[in-house]
Parts: structure tokens; C-alpha cells; sequence
């Protein structure tokens, strides 16, 4: 029987903590697993991440205990069935506006009769026919079907999309539904909370988990009261840029600190 760490610990109402790889860098992608993140999402919406960079760092994560997801481009089913062969724990479908595109993002993470991923051969299935018939009785109960509302118009019809079944997690997507507001760069904008206030109760009435991107330890705890489980606690070339600009600032503090120090000593 095939396990869900993330699905299991999002159902017994614990917290989980992650974050995006939107880089197709299979060793940046062990390295972060290796840091202990609950989860990490490979972002196949945005940047250069195809199926083939999906699989292999997949691979690279899989020696470790973090749980890969897997943000789609789309609900297309062709290009999901590719994704989700490569063995991924859950996929995240993004920008998802009314009922009828949640119930496909359904659909295309689950096999019939529950949905309408196609039955392939493939790393999820150990590239073992006898392994696979295996892994088909088990796959729709453990895979992680995640959606993000992130538009104003998915604001509008909430209700309607958070009850399909077979959602897991609804995921807010701050950027875009602050910009689809008139509020561009504004999360914090009293539309946007109103809005994102609107979301968490209707979700949570609904009984399904709730993510959302995350800030400083003060961000964490306030979404945590406000009834948030799941993470998303920044990207690769976030962690890469901030470090590098950290380290470099340090060194050249300390270089102008030693230059004082032998100015004045040269002055005495």
C-alpha cells in the first residue's frame, strides 16, 4: 500500500512546511530535500522545467524523505499523465476559476472510474508491468490532488469549486489574485484580505487543507491562526540569490571594517 506523508499529515490537521524548485538543477533539488522540507513542488508552470528535467529530479529526491509534488502548466491530461508517471506524490493545478476546471483537475490526477489518467508504464511504476497493477489499486487514494485560486473570478465562485471531490489542498496564489484585483505587488490591500478571508472560510467549512506562501515567523504564525497547513516557504533562486547577496555583503563589511582599522592604525 502505497503512502502519502503530506496527504496523511494535511488530514490529521498537522502543518507542513515547503518549498518551489523552479530550476531544472537535479543536484540543488537533493540538496534541498536533504534540509528536511516537508515537501518540495517542481514548478512546471513557470521557467524552463520540462518532463524529462520533472523525472530526473524526481529521481534525485528520492533517496531522501521529503515528498516531490508537482506543479502542472495546466489540467491538460496529456501532459499530466506524462508528470505523473514520472512518480510524483501530488500535483498542484494552477489558476482553477469555476467548478468545471476543478472537476478536471480531478480527473486528470486520478484513473478511471474516479477520473481519466491514462494507464502507461513508467517510473511511478517502477518500469515493472507486474508492479504497476500494483500500484493502480492504490494510486487514487494516495495521490495529492492540490488546486490554486489565485483569480477573482475563483473568489467569486469559491464555494462552487472547494466542494468537488477529490481536492486535497487549496493553495492561494497571493501574486496573481492581488493582481486580478487592481492590486498588483499589494497582498496586503484590504481587497485581497477580504478576499483571502473569504477563501479560508468557505475552505475550511468545506473541510479541505489550506496552503499559501509565507513570509517571516510573525507571517507563519498569524496564517497558522488564521487556519493554514501548508507552507510555501520560498523558491530555489530565492535561497540561492538571498545567500550569495548575504555572503557578499559580509565580506565586503568586513573588508571596509579591516580598512578603518589600519587607517587608524597608520594615523597613529
Amino acid at each position: 500500500m502505497m503512502t502519502n506523508p503530506v496527504k496523511e499529515k494535511l488530514r490529521s490537521g498537522q502543518l507542513v512546511f515547503g518549498a518551489w524548485i523552479t530550476t531544472p538543477n537535479p543536484t540543488a533539488v537533493e540538496i534541498m530535500a536533504l534540509a528536511g522540507f516537508d515537501f518540495l513542488v517542481i514548478d512546471a508552470e513557470h521557467g524552463a522545467i520540462n518532463v524529462e528535467s520533472v523525472q530526473m529530479m524526481l529521481q534525485a529526491m528520492s533517496a531522501t524523505e521529503t515528498a516531490p509534488l508537482v506543479r502542472l502548466p495546466g489540467s491538460q491530461r496529456a501532459y499530466a499523465t506524462k508528470i505523473l508517471d514520472a512518480g510524483p506524490c501530488g500535483v498542484i493545478v494552477p489558476m482553477v476559476n469555476s467548478r468545471d476546471e476543478a472537476i478536471a483537475a480531478v480527473q486528470v490526477a486520478r484513473y478511471p472510474p474516479e477520473g481519466t489518467r491514462g494507464i502507461g508504464l513508467g517510473r511511478a511504476h517502477r518500469f515493472d508491468p507486474a508492479i504497476r497493477d500494483e500500484y493502480l489499486k492504490t494510486a487514487n487514494a494516495s495521490m495529492l490532488v492540490g488546486i490554486q485560486i489565485e483569480h477573482r473570478d475563483a473568489v467569486d465562485r469559491v464555494e462552487e469549486i472547494v466542494t468537488v471531490p477529490g481536492i486535497d489542498l487549496v493553495l492561494l496564489g497571493l501574486a496573481d489574485l492581488s493582481g486580478s484585483l487592481g492590486h498588483a505587488g499589494d497582498p496586503e490591500h484590504s481587497e485581497v484580505r477580504i478576499a483571502v478571508e473569504k477563501v479560508v472560510n468557505t475552505t475550511r467549512k468545506a473541510g479541505v487543507a489550506l496552503g499559501i506562501p509565507v513570509g517571516g515567523a510573525g507571517d507563519i504564525v498569524a496564517r497558522v491562526e488564521q487556519g493554514f497547513q501548508f507552507f510555501h516557504l520560498g523558491a530555489d533562486m530565492f535561497y540561492l540569490g538571498q545567500a550569495c547577496k548575504n555572503r557578499l555583503r559580509e565580506a565586503r563589511q568586513a573588508v571596509e571594517t579591516t580598512s578603518t582599522v589600519h587607517q587608524i592604525g597608520r594615523g597613529h
